[in-house]
């Protein structure tokens, strides 16, 4: 991704937000073909109001502003968008200040229970297969495909166990039913 955007990611970034309508294209093609992605670009260039964007997209929050987007070629391809990735569902989690596996899984948890994808009396096993726990049962049992879109990938070498939480991010192959966009 090229270019710098808002500053922030609230809603006035949100309806702001332009000239990505390929971009956005492009990412969830590779998404209703059940492909992971990777997005990446220069700092501040938008990576992550991206992935809040596709978050809205996706699970169809974008709605509740559509008539205040300003990007008229955006509000042009959201009802395809939402067509072809209906029985999709997007958690989108920042690693920003976590520093393990165990943190992830409870956030994704957190976070898949406040959307309706997982039900409130799911217990995450509270041990170091918590990540993989969680990604089998999306897997599982998630009604839709989960799409878990993974902001400052960069940060998992902060992380006590950096290697394997990246390993279970990037093996697409192990969760199906699960698929993945890293920023």
């Amino acid at each position: 991704m090229r270019g710098t955007f808002a500053p922030n990611n609230n809603t006035a970034s949100k309806v702001l937000f332009c000239g990505r309508t390929p971009d956005l294209d492009l990412l969830f093609r590779y998404l209703a073909a059940g492909d992971c992605v990777g997005l990446y670009g220069e700092r501040r260039c938008g990576k992550t109001l991206t992935l809040d964007i596709m978050a809205d997209i996706i699970n169809g929050d974008i709605e509740q502003m559509r008539r205040d987007l300003f990007d008229h070629d955006m509000v042009t391809q959201l009802d395809r968008w939402r067509t072809d990735l209906n029985e999709y569902r997007a958690l989108l989690v920042s690693l920003q200040g976590m520093r393990s596996r165990i943190e992830l899984a409870r956030e994704l948890v957190l976070l898949a229970k406040l959307k309706r994808i997982m039900p409130e009396t799911a217990q995450l096993p509270n041990d170091d297969g918590a990540l993989g726990w969680v990604l089998r049962w999306f897997q599982n049992h998630a009604a839709q495909t989960v799409v878990i879109l993974v902001d400052e990938m960069e940060t998992l070498e902060d992380f006590t166990d950096g290697g394997a939480t990246a390993e279970h991010f990037c093996n697409c192959q192990a969760y199906g039913g699960v698929l993945f966009v890293h920023a």
